[in-house]
C-alpha cells in the first residue's frame, strides 16, 4: 500500500534494469521512483475500489498499465501492477490512422474537383471552350484516382504473389536513362536538376522491364519531392563483379536511423515526409519489385544530408542466359 515493490517477475526486472537498476535490487524499491512522472500515486488511489488500466510511456516504449487492488479479510494489502508492452500495436494503430487520413485526403481532393467541374458542365451558359477546359480537368483528376487505385492494387498483387514478372534481358542503363528523361520536366518545374551517371556498357540482367521502370520512377519521384530547390538528383548505374545496381541520390532531409526498418511498409511515412503529399505506397512497391527479382534494396542516409536508394540485381547465370526468357512467381 505504500508503493514498495514486494515481488517482481523476470520481465519486470529486465525492463527496469534497462535504466541501470541491478536485477536483484528491484524488490524493496519505491514504484514511484521507478516510474517517475506518471501520476502513479493517484492512479493507485483510484484503483482501491476496482481494477483500472491506462496506457503509458516508459523507457521509450508504450505499455498498457493495469492495476488491481490486492485485499483479504483484513483489508487492502497492496496492489498488483501489470505492464504489457503494446509498442508495436500502438505503432500499427497510428499507422491505421495515418492510412485513413492519407486515403481520405487523396481521394477526397480529386473527387471534390471532379464534382465541381461536373456541376459547371451542367450550366447551359458555359461556352464550348470552357467545357473543353473543364473536361481536361476532369480527365486529369480521374487519372489521379486511377493511379492511386492501381498502385494500391499492384502492391497487393505483388505481396500476394498474384502478380508475376515477365523476365527478359534488360539493360539497366537504358532503363535509367528513359526514367530520367520522363521525370525531367517535373524536376525542372520543381527547380531540381537531374543527372545520370552510367558506364558506356553494362551487363544485362533478367528483369521485368515495366516493373523495374516503375520502381525506379517511384524512387526518382520521391527524390524530386524531398530534395531542396536548386539541388541535383542523380541516377547512377554501376556494374559490380556479380551484380548490376542502379541508385537514386538526393540532397533532401534524409531518413532517421530508427525509421529505416519501417519505410518499406505500406502507408508508412517518415516524419520528414509527412508535410509532402503522397500515399506511402511507393517504397512498398519498390520493396515488392526487389523481392520478385530476388534483388536487394539498400538505403544509405545521413539525416539532413540526403539519401541514396539502391536496387542491386544479380547477374544471370549461364543457364538463365541460355533460357533468355522466364516467368518467375
Amino acid at each position: 500500500v505504500y508503493g514498495v515493490v514486494r515481488l517482481a517477475n523476470s520481465a519486470a526486472q529486465e525492463l527496469f534494469a534497462a535504466e541501470g537498476t541491478d536485477l536483484p535490487g528491484l524488490v524493496g524499491q519505491s514504484i514511484y521512483s521507478l516510474m517517475p512522472g506518471q501520476n502513479l500515486r493517484q492512479f493507485l488511489v483510484d484503483s482501491v475500489d476496482g481494477a483500472r488500466s491506462d496506457t503509458m510511456k516508459l523507457h521509450g516504449l508504450t505499455f498498457l498499465l493495469a492495476v488491481a487492488p490486492l485485499a483479504d479479510e483484513s483489508g487492502l494489502r497492496g496492489f498488483v501492477l501489470t505492464l504489457t508492452d503494446i509498442t508495436e500495436l500502438a505503432r500499427i494503430d497510428r499507422m491505421k490512422s495515418d492510412v485513413m487520413h492519407i486515403l481520405s485526403h487523396d481521394l477526397k481532393s480529386p473527387l471534390g474537383t471532379i464534382r465541381g467541374f461536373a456541376e459547371l458542365l451542367g450550366d447551359s451558359e458555359v461556352s464550348r471552350e470552357e467545357r473543353l477546359e473543364y473536361v481536361e480537368h476532369l480527365t486529369a483528376e480521374s487519372d489521379k484516382l486511377l493511379k492511386l487505385i492501381e498502385v494500391f492494387l499492384d502492391v497487393s498483387r505483388l505481396e500476394s504473389g498474384r502478380r508475376r514478372g515477365q523476365f527478359l534481358p534488360v539493360d539497366l542503363g537504358a532503363v535509367a536513362e528513359e526514367v530520367l528523361e520522363l521525370g525531367r520536366i517535373t524536376a525542372n518545374q520543381a527547380g531540381k536538376t537531374l543527372a545520370l551517371e552510367r558506364p558506356p556498357a553494362v551487363s544485362t540482367v533478367l528483369a521485368d522491364v515495366n516493373l523495374v521502370s516503375r520502381a525506379l520512377a517511384n524512387l526518382l519521384d520521391n527524390a524530386v519531392k524531398y530534395a531542396p530547390p536548386g539541388t541535383d538528383v542523380t541516377i547512377a548505374v554501376k556494374e559490380l563483379e556479380g551484380a548490376v545496381e542502379v541508385s537514386v541520390s538526393d540532397e533532401g532531409p534524409g531518413i532517421e536511423p530508427q525509421e529505416r526498418e519501417h519505410i518499406f511498409e505500406k502507408f508508412y511515412r517518415a516524419k520528414s515526409a509527412r508535410d509532402v503529399g503522397g500515399t506511402g505506397l511507393g517504397l512498398s512497391f519498390v520493396a515488392q519489385v526487389a523481392r520478385l527479382h530476388r534483388a536487394e534494396v539498400l538505403v544509405a542516409s545521413t539525416p539532413g544530408r540526403g539519401a541514396t536508394f539502391t536496387l542491386r540485381f544479380n547477374k544471370p547465370s549461364l543457364e538463365e542466359e541460355a533460357i533468355g526468357e522466364q516467368t518467375v512467381e
